[in-house]
């Protein structure tokens, strides 16, 4: 029966209901208007800062928006002004769909402007767009099989100067390329200085700890959820935050949250967020 609710939500939905297509994905991503603490123990931990991260007067970005979660989330919080990335074309068709009120952009964040492969994984013959990337072939041996898709890339700095929109928040999950983001949005980090939530993963990334102090030099706190409380803690290492035995549950820690050091009134108040 899921499957054949799936069915219909794609194929017919979408095209004929766009009000049903958003409760349709709503729902099936758990976004519930008054309880994001419970809905981030069943979805993404980090759910459950929103709150102290967004408001309406927020500016906010999702660098690899997927089905939107997050900006299910933002717009649930009053957010008006999102800009959701989402480089794979027929999600970010079906972004469109959902997000009337918000941009999207069909294009990869990276390091410079220009085109960019895009490569999604083929697992027994189905593509899996959560794990699509723009690390070469030579970069990561993760994946045997995959579809290349060329899109348009630019940079964080040059999206802000060209739409004349700076961000207070930014949500980023690109598997692995990270590094190639932060090149590019040196300006933000110096000017505007948004909040940061950035995935980052060691099998993407063996150089976790030079990506981090890529974005604390510029006098960014970080901090992450505790694999053993739950409670928001300052980042001092990576061992034990990504054990594989762990990859199914809370206790599996892949997004840091960077806070300008200034900002000393968001840095007390998710201190002492915890989920219970």
């Amino acid at each position: 029966m899921a499957k054949f609710n799936d069915y219909i939500a794609h194929h017919l939905l979408f095209r004929f209901s766009p009000a049903l297509y958003r409760r349709f994905w709503k729902k099936k991503l758990g976004v519930s208007a008054s309880l994001p603490g419970r809905s981030a123990r069943y979805t993404e931990k980090e759910i459950a800062l929103l709150p102290l991260l967004l408001n309406k007067d927020s500016v906010f970005f999702d660098v690899g928006a997927n089905m939107g979660l997050y900006l299910f989330w933002a717009e649930t919080l009053g957010v008006t002004k999102a800009v959701g990335f989402e480089p794979i074309p027929f999600l970010y068709k079906k972004l469109q769909r959902i997000f009337p009120g918000y941009t999207l952009e069909n294009m990869a964040v990276s390091s410079a402007a220009g085109e960019v492969v895009l490569r999604v994984p083929r697992i027994n013959r189905k593509l899996v767009e959560t794990r699509a990337t723009l690390l070469g072939r030579d970069e990561t041996s993760e994946f045997d099989e995959c579809v290349e898709i060329h899109i348009p890339g630019i940079t964080l700095d040059a999206y802000c100067r060209q739409k004349h929109i700076y961000p207070d928040f930014v949500k980023v999950d690109i598997e692995g390329a990270e590094e190639r983001l932060l090149m590019g949005c040196t300006e933000l980090f110096t000017g505007k200085r948004p909040v940061f939530m950035i995935e980052i993963e060691q099998r993407h990334n063996k150089n976790m700890d030079q990506t981090l102090e890529r974005i604390t030099r510029y006098g960014y706190a970080c901090f992450h959820f505790s694999p053993r409380t739950f409670g928001m803690v300052p980042y001092l290492t990576h061992e034990g935050l990504q054990e594989t035995r762990n990859e199914k549950t809370m206790a599996y820690v892949n997004n840091f949250i960077f806070i300008p050091e200034e900002k000393t009134d968001i840095i007390e108040k998710i201190k002492g967020v915890q989920i219970l």
